[in-house]
C-alpha cells in the first residue's frame, strides 16, 4: 500500500468564504450609507415576528381559540429569550361573523398580510384550511369602464336586481358609530344584509356574459368569485417572496360528514337547491385550487401538515371528543415546532455582520434615510428654492451654515428630504458626503448632545478617523470640540460635505439647545450646513439672525402656488385612478388657496377621492385650515368606528413616548375597560376568561389612517407616529388634554408595569356580565435591560397621569422600586433617570422622591449593579418613619445584599450624605508634590518628590473622571532629560530621554520603548531633546534636538510626519507650539540679539506649515518672548506671547494665518502666568502688579480686570468651563467667572501660600507652598458660601448617629459591643454597636489623636501634639491616670499591659513606663542612651519581652550612616525610608538599646514597616524585602524558602519578574498562619508565613492601582482588607489571597480595623470633614 503526498495548503470553507463575502457586501453597503446614498436601502432590522392568520371564520373557531390559549403564551415567551416581540394577526377574531361583511375587508386582510411581511422576523403567514373556501366579498374598487360595461349587460339581458347597481351605495349610516343613529345604523346594517347577497348575484351573472363576450378577462372574472381567504393566500404564499422560510400550512379534512346536521354549514361550504341543502362544488373546485398551488410555492419546506378529523354532530368540540382532542394538540404542537424553526433561522440569517467598531448606530441612520426616501416620493415643485439650495452648497463662500424657515404644514421638511436626494446629482456623481436628521423623530435625534454625538460620529466613520474621547464626553466638551473636529474632518476628507438638520423647533430643551450656541458658524471651505426651523417656535429664528447677520444665508419656502396646486392634484389622482368634476376640482382649488400648503392639499384631497361624481356639491364639505382637516378625518372616523374606540386608538398614538408599536397599540387597547366595554355590547368576547382587542378592528382604524402615520425606529422597535406635527398637536388638544389625557397615559402606564401581562376583572355593562381576571393576552413587559421602551414609558406616562394614579403606584413600581432603578441604571444613562424624576418632582412635589434624586445626583458612579446600587442606598440615603416607600426601598436593597452568594460588606446606616459648607468639598490629599502640570480638563501630571537628596522625581497622574492616581513607572534604566509630557487624551506619559523615548499607557499599566533613530534615520549623531510639545490636539510631538534639529512626529504610531533644520538658531528657541491637525503649524518664538547692540535683545516669530517645502515664515518683533508664556487660541489663529523688559513686559499678538503682528501692547508689570482661549478671542494674564487682566486679543483691549485683596500667587483657567480660580499668599482661593468677571465665591483652602492652581473636569486642584496638593470638588465648591466657621451636621436631627461629627481618632472595645470615637472638641463618644446610637459623652479635655481600648473597659487616648495620654473608663468616665511628655505607646496582647515611652519636661531623658492594667500597678526603666530623632514608634514583639522602636532618624545620622556604607562597602543604596529600630528588654529591665543592624556590621539597618513574626523575631520591610530581626541573636536578614530556594516572602523572586517597589504595609494574622503585605506598585500579596511563598503559590489576578498603604486582618484570621491611595478598598479570602470584593471610599481612608468578634469593619475617612463607616460582614455562602 502506497501514499502519495501532496502539499495541502490551508482551505477556507464555503460557509466561512461565504460569511466573509456577505461581511464585505454588508460593510460596503453601510459605508455607502453613512456617505448618505439612498438607493438600495435595506431593511430596518426586525425585532417583531408578526404572523398574518389566514382562515375561515366560524368553522375555525376551536383551532382559533386553541392558539390564543395555548400557543399565543408559548411562542410569546420563546420570542421574549431573543428580546423579540410576538404577535398573531388573526382578523377573525373577536367579533361576529356579520361583521366581515365589510366593504373594505379585502384591502385590510391585504394590507395586514403586507405589514406582517414588511415587519415580521422569520414566519409572516399560515394558513388554517378546512372545509370551508370562505368569505367572498364584492369587489372594493371596480374601473368605471368595466362597471360601466357591466351595467349595460344586465341591463340588455334584464337580469334581476339590476338596480341595486345605481343605488347600493344608499346605506349611509351603515358603520356609523356616531352619537344619536343607533336605530338608523342597525336599519341599515339588516337593509346592506339583504342587499349584498342580491347585488353579489347580479354582479357575478354580469361578469360572466361579459366574459363570454369576450368584454372581460378570466381572471377580472375571477375576482366576483374568489373567497377573503383565497386573497390571502395568493398574497401571503403564492405571489409572496420565498414563502418557504416564511409561511407554514395546515389541513384539516373532515370524514364522514352529514349534510342533515343543522352545523355543518358552519364548517363545510353549502346552498340551497329546490328548498333543499346541498354541498356548494362551485366552492369546494375553488378552495381545492387554491391547495393544490401551495406545494410548489412551499418547496417541500415540511411545512404542510394534513389532518384527518372524523366528524360528530354539532361539529369540531375538543373537550367532548378524544380524536379532535387530539387534532388540535397535534395542530398546536407543530405549530409551534414550525414557528420556532423558522424564528432560529431568521435569528441566524439576521446576524449582525457589520463590525461593532463604528461609532454610528446603524438603525439611527437607517431610520432617517428611510424617512428621506419616503418624504421624496410625493415631492412636487418647489424649484426656486432647491435652487437656492443647490447655489449655496456649490458656490457658498461665506463659510456659514444656510436657514430654510417656514410655517407648519409648508413642506420644509420634504424640500430638506429633497436636497438629500439631489446631491448626487448636483455634485455630477462625483463623491461627497451627505447627513440628515429629522430632529425629533427617533430618540437619538431628540436631544441635541445626541444629534451632535451622532452627526459627529458618522463623519468620523466616514473619514475613518477616531474621535477625543475626552472631546465628546459632555455638552460643553463637544461644543467645543466640534468646530475643530469638523476641520480635522474636512481636511481628512477632501470632498464635499452637507449636513442637513431639519426642524431645529423639535428638539428638547436640554442643554440650552434653543440658544444654539452648539451651532457651529464658521464651517470649513468643503463643508455644508442647512437647517430648517419654524419661524417663531422658541424664538430659533430670532437667535439665528443674530448669530448669522448675513441675509443671503435665509431662505423662506413660500406658499405653494397654483401651478403646483394643479401638478399635485392630477398626480394625486391619477395614482389612485381617480377623477373629480370640475366643480369639484374648483372647489378644492378655492379651498387650497384659503390655505396653500403641501399637507392642506393632501388631506382635502384624501376626502375627494371618496366623493362620487354624483356626490351633490353642497354635501361636499372641505375645511379652510389644516387643524380644521384634520379634525374632519377625525370626525369621519369616530362616526365609522364610534367615538369611544377611536379617541382612545388615537389617544394613544398621539400620547405615546416616541411612538406606539403594532403590538402595543393592541395590547394598550386590551387594557382599556373603557373601550372592551363599548367593543362588546352586542356580542360576547368569543372565549371564556379572555377579552382583547379584535385586531380586525384595530387594522381598520390602521387601513383608515395609512397615509398619516408613519413607522419610526424607537430602542429597536418600529413604532407608529403622526406623520406631521400638526396631527400631534390636533389630536392632542381634540383627545388628550386634561383628565381625558391623564386616563391615556394612566393606562399606558399600567400596560408598561406589568412585567407579567394583565389579568384583571372587567364588567361588559351592556352584556351584562362580569369577567373575572380576564386575560387581557397582552404580551409580557419583562423588567430587563433590553426593554428600554419598558424603562422610558414607565416613569413618562406616570408623571403625566396625574392624579389619575396613585403615588403609592408611582413610588412602589417604578420611583422608589430597586428592580426598576437597577435596570433603568444598566440600560439608559443615569441623567435620564434623574431628568424623569425632576418632572415628576416638579408636578408632585413628592419629597420621598426628591431625597431619591438628590442621593442620584451626589452618587452618579458605581450604581451599575444592584449589588452596588443597595450598598450605596444603605450608604447615603437617612430616612423618616414617615417616608414609608423609601423604607421600603432601603429594605429591598438589605435583601439584594443580604442574599449575596457572595462576600459583602454591607453599610449598616447612611453616613456618606454630603455635608453643606465648603470644607466638604475637599476630595483628597497628597503629599510630596512639587508642582503641578494640567493636561487638559481630566488629568493632571503630578510632579512627586519623596526626599529633598532624591535625583530623580516621581510622577504621579490624577484622572478626575475616576478620582484615582496612577504612578508613572519608567525603567530604571531609563534616563529622562526633561519633564515627561502628559497626552490627556488617550491617557498616556511619554517621556523623552538623549536617544529615545518612553511611552507608558495608564490604562493598561505597560511601557513601551523606542529610539528616536528608529523613527528617523537621518537623525544626527550625539544629539538630544532640549525641548519638546504636543499638539494642541494631541496627535503630534514635536522635538527640537540640541543641534537644531526638529522632529515632527505623529503621537499614533510614533513616525515621522516632517522634518526642520533650524541650525545654530535652535538655541534660540523660546518656545515652540504646534497647532491642530487640519492646520498643523509649528510656531517658534525666537530671540537673538540686535546686531546694532550686543546687550540689547529683539525676538522673531517662525511659522512653519507642516509639509511645506520652504522654511517657513518671519515675524519680527522688538522684544523677545519669555519662555513658557507663549500660546495659541482663537481656533489656532492667533499666537499670544510676552516679552521682558526691566519692570514691564509686552503682550503681542501674531495673525498666523496672515503672518502679522496684529497687536503690540505694553503691560504694566512683569507677565507671570498667560493663558489662551482655545475657541474664543480672550487671554487671561496674571500681572506681577498684582491682578489677572482678561484681554480680547482680537481689538486688544481689557475685558475685565480681576483685583484680590491679598497677593496673587497662582490662577488657573478652564476656558471650556468659563472659570478662573486665583489663590493667593494667605491659601485663599476665588472663584470668577472667566467672559464676565462675575465673581462666585472665596474660600480658605490653605494654611499658607497657593503655589500653583489647576482646574479639571469636576475638581480644582491646589498646591501649596508646604508641597500638599489637594483635590478640590468645584460644584461643591459653587454651591456654598465659602463660610467654613461652622460645621453642619449631614443630617439635621443626626447628631446623635454615628458618623455624623469629625472625628480625629477611633477603636472598638475588646467585646464588639462599642466603638469609642475622639473628635477634635476634646470629647469621647462611645456609640452601640447595635443602634449606632451615642450611648454617652466623656470630655477629657484634650484631643485624641490616637484611641486605644483594652481590659476592663480601659481607653487610652494620646494627644501627639499636647504629647498627653489619659487613660479612662469609657463605662463610667472616670479618668484613671494621665502623663505628660509622652512620645508613644502600644498595648500587648492581650491588652492587659500598657507600655508608654516618654521624656521629661525638658526632653532630656527618655523612659519606659509599664502598666499593668489589671491591677494599674506600673513600673519604669529608664532609657541608658540617648537617642536623636524626629519622631519615634512604639510596639512589642509576639512574645512580649521585648518592646521595639522604629526611629526616624534625623538627616545628619542618616548621612552618617550613607558614610558607613560607602567606607565599608563602597556602596550606599538611596533609601526613601529613613527609620532604624531599636528594641528594649522588658523582663531585663536594664534599658539597655537593642540595635537592628546589618549582617556581620555595626551599620543599622534602615526600614519602612516592623512587625512580630514568632517568638522574638521581627519583620522589617526594606525595599520589597522582609528582612527577619532575631532579637535575641541580633542577626538581620533575609530568609530562604525550603526545596526551591527563593526569598522568603521576596516578591521579585516568587512573581519572577524585577519589583522594586517598596513594602509599605505588613500585617501578621492572630493565628499566625499568614502574612499580608501591602505593596507600592499596588500589589497585596497574602503570604504563608511558615513557607514564605503566596498562598496558592500564584500571582494574585486582582491588585490596586495605587500604593497599598493599610491593611488590616480579621481576628478570626479569614479576611484582609487593603486600601490604596486611591482609597479602592479591597476585601480578600486570606486562604486563597483571591479578591472578594472591592469598594470605592468617598475619601482618604485613615484608620480601619475589625471588631473583635470580625463581624464588622469600622473605617474613618475624610481630611478635614471626617466620618466613620460601619460596613458588616456578610460572608455569602462559602
Amino acid at each position: 500500500m502506497s501514499c502519495t503526498s501532496r502539499n495541502i495548503q490551508p482551505t477556507i470553507s464555503t460557509e466561512e468564504s461565504k460569511i466573509k463575502e456577505q461581511t464585505k457586501k454588508a460593510e460596503a453597503k453601510f459605508e455607502r450609507l453613512l456617505e448618505g446614498c439612498l438607493d438600495d436601502l435595506p431593511n430596518l432590522p426586525h425585532s417583531t415576528v408578526r404572523i398574518f392568520m389566514s382562515s375561515t371564520f366560524s368553522d375555525m373557531r376551536a383551532e382559533r381559540n386553541a392558539i390564543v390559549k395555548e400557543v399565543h403564551p408559548f411562542l410569546e415567551e420563546y420570542c421574549a429569550k431573543y428580546d423579540l416581540d410576538f404577535q398573531i394577526v388573526d382578523m377573525r377574531w373577536g367579533v361576529t361573523e356579520d361583521s366581515q361583511n365589510d366593504h373594505s375587508v379585502e384591502k385590510i386582510c391585504l394590507l395586514e398580510v403586507e405589514n406582517c411581511q414588511n415587519l415580521s422576523l422569520g414566519p409572516n403567514f399560515i394558513f388554517i384550511s378546512g372545509d370551508r373556501y370562505g368569505f367572498r366579498p364584492i369587489p372594493v374598487e371596480i374601473d368605471k369602464d368595466e362597471f360601466d360595461t357591466l351595467k349595460k349587460i344586465a341591463e340588455k339581458n334584464s337580469l334581476s336586481d339590476t338596480e341595486l347597481l345605481d343605488i347600493w351605495s344608499q346605506f349611509k349610516f351603515f358603520g356609523d358609530h356616531s352619537g344619536g343613529c343607533d336605530e338608523q345604523r342597525n336599519k341599515d346594517t339588516i337593509g346592506w344584509a339583504k342587499t349584498f347577497k342580491s347585488l353579489q348575484t347580479v354582479l357575478r351573472k354580469a361578469a360572466t356574459l361579459a366574459c363570454k363576450a369576450k368584454q372581460l378577462s378570466t381572471d377580472k372574472l375571477h375576482k366576483y368569485f374568489y373567497s377573503v381567504t383565497e386573497i390571502e393566500v395568493n398574497k401571503g404564499i403564492l405571489t409572496a417572496k420565498a414563502p418557504n422560510v416564511h409561511s407554514s400550512i395546515y389541513q384539516r379534512d373532515l370524514n364522514g360528514l352529514d349534510i342533515t346536521d343543522d352545523t355543518i354549514k358552519k364548517y363545510v361550504d353549502t346552498k340551497m337547491e329546490n328548498g333543499k341543502m346541498v354541498f356548494d362544488e362551485e366552492a369546494k373546485f375553488l378552495r381545492e385550487k387554491i391547495r393544490k398551488q401551495i406545494p410548489s410555492a412551499l418547496k417541500k419546506s415540511g411545512r404542510i401538515h394534513q389532518y384527518q378529523v372524523k366528524w360528530h354532530n354539532g361539529g369540531i368540540n375538543p373537550e367532548k371528543h378524544v380524536e379532535q382532542r387530539d387534532y388540535i394538540r397535534n395542530l398546536c404542537d407543530d405549530l409551534i415546532k414550525d414557528i420556532c424553526e423558522l424564528i432560529d433561522k431568521a435569528r441566524e440569517d439576521q446576524k449582525d455582520l457589520i463590525r461593532t467598531e463604528y461609532y454610528t448606530d446603524y438603525q439611527e441612520v437607517l431610520h432617517h434615510q428611510h424617512f428621506c426616501k419616503l418624504k421624496c416620493e410625493t415631492f412636487c415643485g418647489r424649484d426656486d428654492v432647491l435652487q437656492q439650495a443647490k447655489e449655496y452648497i456649490l458656490t457658498d463662500k461665506s463659510g456659514k451654515p444656510l436657514i430654510l424657515y417656514a410655517p407648519l404644514g409648508a413642506g420644509k421638511t420634504s424640500v430638506m428630504s429633497k436636497i438629500l436626494q439631489n446631491l448626487p446629482e448636483w455634485f455630477k456623481k462625483e463623491p461627497h458626503i451627505g447627513i440628515i436628521r429629522f430632529l425629533g423623530t427617533s430618540p437619538y435625534s431628540l436631544n441635541i448632545y445626541d444629534v451632535l454625538y451622532g452627526v459627529c460620529g458618522q463623519l468620523a466613520d466616514c473619514a475613518n478617523i477616531l474621535m477625543e474621547p475626552v472631546g465628546y464626553s459632555n455638552m460643553k466638551k463637544i461644543v467645543e470640540y466640534m468646530p475643530r473636529f469638523l476641520r480635522q474632518v474636512s481636511a481628512k476628507v477632501k470632498k464635499p460635505i452637507v449636513i442637513l438638520l431639519d426642524s431645529l423647533d423639535q428638539l428638547s430643551a436640554k442643554d440650552d439647545s434653543y440658544l444654539l450656541n452648539w451651532l457651529p458658524t464658521v464651517l470649513p471651505s468643503n463643508l455644508r450646513m442647512i437647517v430648517s426651523t419654524l419661524p417663531r417656535e422658541h424664538k430659533i429664528l430670532d437667535t439665528l439672525q443674530k448669530l448669522i447677520p448675513d441675509t443671503t444665508n435665509f431662505v423662506e419656502v413660500p406658499s405653494l402656488p397654483d401651478k403646483t396646486c394643479f401638478q399635485i392634484i392630477d398626480k394625486y389622482l391619477a395614482k389612485r385612478k381617480r377623477t373629480v368634476t370640475q366643480t369639484q376640482q374648483k372647489k378644492l382649488v378655492r379651498a387650497f388657496r384659503k390655505c396653500p400648503g403641501p399637507l392642506f392639499l393632501k388631506l382635502i384631497l384624501d376626502e375627494a377621492v371618496k366623493w362620487n361624481s354624483y356626490t351633490p356639491i353642497i354635501e361636499v364639505v372641505l375645511k379652510d385650515s389644516v387643524q380644521g382637516a384634520i379634525n374632519l378625518l377625525f370626525e369621519n372616523m369616530e362616526k365609522k368606528f364610534g367615538q369611544v374606540l377611536i379617541s382612545h386608538a388615537l389617544g394613544y398614538i398621539t400620547v405615546a413616548e416616541y411612538g406606539i408599536s403594532d403590538l402595543e397599540w393592541e395590547d394598550v387597547l386590551s387594557c382599556d375597560d373603557e373601550v372592551l366595554d363599548d367593543i362588546y355590547r352586542y356580542h360576547d368576547p368569543p372565549v371564556d376568561g379572555i377579552v382583547q382587542m379584535p385586531p380586525v378592528l384595530l387594522a381598520r382604524i390602521r387601513y383608515d389612517l395609512k397615509e398619516y402615520i408613519v413607522e419610526r425606529r424607537s430602542f429597536g422597535k418600529a413604532t407608529l407616529n403622526w406623520y406631521h406635527r400638526q396631527f400631534t398637536e390636533t389630536a392632542h388638544e381634540r383627545y388628550a388634554t386634561g383628565s381625558a389625557g391623564n386616563k391615556l397615559h394612566k393606562v399606558l402606564a399600567q400596560y408598561f408595569i406589568a412585567n407579567d401581562g394583565m389579568k384583571r376583572d372587567i364588567t361588559l355593562h351592556r352584556r351584562g356580565k362580569t369577567v373575572e381576571k380576564a386575560d387581557r393576552q397582552v404580551t409580557k413587559q419583562p423588567l430587563v435591560v433590553n426593554n428600554q421602551r419598558k424603562l422610558i414609558a414607565v416613569p413618562h406616562h406616570i408623571t403625566r397621569a396625574g392624579t389619575k394614579i396613585n403615588p403609592s403606584i408611582a413610588k412602589s413600581k417604578c420611583f422608589c422600586n430597586l428592580n426598576f432603578l437597577t435596570v433603568r441604571i444598566q440600560s439608559l444613562p443615569l441623567s435620564t433617570l434623574v431628568d424623569d424624576m425632576t418632572e415628576y418632582v416638579d408636578k408632585t412635589k413628592d419629597k420621598e422622591v426628591t431625597l431619591l434624586k438628590k442621593f442620584f445626583l451626589s452618587s452618579k458612579t458605581g450604581n451599575d449593579s444592584g449589588t452596588n446600587l443597595s450598598i450605596n442606598l444603605l450608604s447615603h440615603l437617612h430616612v423618616k418613619e414617615s417616608e414609608t416607600y423609601l423604607k421600603e426601598l432601603l429594605q429591598q436593597a438589605k435583601d439584594i445584599v443580604y442574599a449575596s452568594k457572595s462576600p459583602l460588606l454591607i453599610p449598616v446606616f447612611p453616613y456618606l450624605a454630603p455635608s453643606k459648607d465648603a470644607s466638604s468639598a475637599l476630595l483628597k490629599i497628597y503629599d510630596d508634590v512639587d508642582d503641578i502640570i494640567p493636561s487638559g480638563s481630566e488629568s493632571v501630571l503630578m510632579i512627586h518628590v519623596k526626599e529633598e537628596d532624591d535625583d530623580e522625581k516621581g510622577y504621579l497622574v490624577y484622572d478626575s473622571i475616576s478620582n484615582d492616581v496612577n504612578q508613572l513607572s519608567h525603567d530604571k534604566e531609563f534616563k529622562p532629560v526633561m519633564p515627561p509630557i502628559l497626552d490627556h487624551s488617550t491617557k498616556r506619559i511619554i517621556n523623552l530621554g538623549r536617544d529615545s523615548l518612553q511611552i507608558f499607557h495608564l490604562k493598561y499599566q505597560d511601557t513601551n520603548t523606542m529610539t528616536l533613530s528608529d523613527i528617523f534615520e537621518d537623525l544626527g549623531k550625539g544629539m538630544y531633546p532640549t525641548m519638546t510639545c504636543l499638539s494642541t490636539d494631541f496627535l503630534y510631538l514635536t522635538i527640537l534636538f540640541s543641534n537644531g534639529d526638529v522632529l515632527i512626529m505623529d503621537t499614533n504610531r510614533f513616525q515621522k510626519v516632517d522634518f526642520i533644520t533650524l541650525g545654530e538658531q535652535g538655541n534660540e528657541v523660546s518656545n515652540i507650539i504646534t497647532t491642530s491637525t487640519e492646520n498643523l503649524k509649528i510656531i517658534f518664538t525666537f530671540n537673538t540679539f540686535a546686531s546694532e547692540n550686543e546687550y540689547e535683545q529683539e525676538g522673531f516669530v517662525r511659522i512653519h506649515v507642516v509639509g511645506a517645502t520652504e522654511n517657513g515664515k518671519i515675524v519680527k518683533t522688538n522684544h523677545t518672548f519669555t519662555r513658557g508664556l507663549a500660546a495659541v487660541g482663537f481656533n489656532d489663529n492667533l499666537l499670544v506671547g510676552t516679552g521682558n523688559r526691566e519692570s514691564d513686559d509686552t503682550l503681542t499678538v501674531v495673525n498666523l494665518d496672515e503672518v502679522r503682528i496684529s497687536i503690540t501692547q505694553k503691560c504694566s508689570s512683569n507677565v507671570m502666568q498667560l493663558s489662551v482661549a482655545q475657541y474664543h478671542a480672550l487671554a487671561a494674564i496674571w500681572l506681577e502688579q498684582g491682578y489677572v487682566a482678561v484681554y480680547d486679543i482680537l481689538y486688544g483691549v481689557v475685558v475685565h480686570r480681576l483685583d484680590i485683596n491679598n497677593s496673587i500667587t497662582s490662577f488657573g483657567v478652564s476656558w471650556i468651563y468659563n472659570k478662573i480660580v486665583i489663590g493667593d499668599n494667605q491659601g485663599q482661593l476665588g472663584m470668577y467667572e472667566a467672559q464676565t468677571g462675575k465673581h462666585f465665591a472665596d474660600f480658605k483652602a490653605e494654611n499658607n501660600e497657593i503655589v500653583k492652581v489647576a482646574i479639571l473636569e469636576d475638581q480644582v486642584i491646589t498646591v501649596s507652598k508646604r508641597k500638599s496638593a489637594k483635590v478640590w470638588v468645584l460644584k461643591t465648591l459653587l454651591n456654598t458660601d465659602g463660610n467654613q466657621s461652622s460645621r453642619t451636621d449631614v443630617i439635621g436631627e443626626g447628631s446623635k448617629q454615628l458618623g455624623q461629627k469629625d472625628i480625629i481618632g477611633f477603636d472598638v472595645d475588646l467585646k464588639g459591643h462599642c466603638i469609642i470615637t475622639s473628635s477634635d472638641d476634646n470629647n469621647l463618644r462611645i456609640w452601640s454597636m447595635d443602634s449606632f446610637q451615642l450611648k454617652r459623652k466623656i470630655y477629657i479635655g484634650i484631643t485624641g489623636h490616637k484611641v486605644s481600648t483594652a481590659v476592663n473597659s480601659i481607653c487610652i487616648v494620646f494627644d501627639n501634639q499636647a504629647h498627653t495620654l489619659k487613660v479612662f473608663n469609657f463605662e463610667n468616665g472616670s479618668e484613671k491616670k494621665s502623663l505628660r511628655h509622652v512620645l508613644s505607646f502600644c498595648l500587648g496582647e492581650d491588652h492587659k499591659t500598657l507600655c508608654i515611652m516618654k521624656t521629661d519636661e525638658n526632653n532630656k531623658f527618655i523612659e519606659i513606663i509599664i502598666i499593668d492594667l489589671v491591677r494599674l500597678k506600673s513600673k519604669t526603666i529608664p532609657l541608658k542612651q540617648e537617642l536623636s530623632y524626629e519622631s519615634i514608634d512604639l510596639s512589642i514583639n509576639k512574645s512580649e519581652r521585648y518592646l521595639i522602636l522604629r526611629v526616624t532618624i534625623l538627616e545628619k545620622e542618616y548621612a552618617d550612616i550613607r558614610t558607613l556604607c560607602l567606607r565599608q562597602s563602597g556602596a550606599f543604596l538611596p533609601q526613601s525610608h529613613k527609620h532604624r529600630f531599636y528594641a528594649i528588654d522588658k523582663l531585663q529591665a536594664t534599658g539597655e538599646l537593642m540595635p537592628c543592624n546589618r549582617v556581620l556590621t555595626k551599620i543599622p539597618h534602615l526600614g519602612e514597616v516592623v512587625c512580630p513574626y514568632q517568638g522574638n523575631v521581627m519583620m522589617v520591610t526594606t525595599g520589597d524585602k522582609v528582612m527577619f530581626w532575631d532579637i535575641s541573636t541580633g542577626t538581620c536578614d533575609q530568609r530562604v524558602t525550603k526545596g526551591v530556594k527563593l526569598g522568603f516572602l521576596y516578591l521579585t523572586d516568587h512573581l519572577n519578574k524585577s519589583c522594586d517597589d517598596t513594602c509599605l504595609a505588613i500585617e501578621r494574622s492572630n493565628d499566625g498562619q499568614y502574612i499580608a503585605i501591602g505593596y507600592e506598585d499596588g500589589y497585596m500579596i497574602v503570604w504563608d508565613a511558615n513557607t514564605g511563598f503566596p498562598v496558592g503559590r500564584k500571582e494574585p489576578k486582582k491588585m490596586h492601582k495605587a500604593s497599598v498603604v493599610t491593611i488590616t486582618i480579621s481576628p478570626d484570621s479569614k479576611w484582609v482588607a487593603s486600601r490604596c491611595l486611591n482609597n479602592m478598598l479591597i476585601f480578600w479570602d486570606i486562604t486563597t489571597g483571591i479578591e472578594v470584593v472591592q469598594l470605592k471610599i468617598p475619601s482618604d481612608v485613615q484608620q480601619m480595623k475589625f471588631t473583635a468578634d470580625s463581624k464588622h469593619l469600622v473605617i474613618r475617612i475624610g481630611v478635614q470633614t471626617t466620618r466613620i463607616l460601619v460596613y458588616k460582614l456578610h460572608p455569602g455562602q462559602q
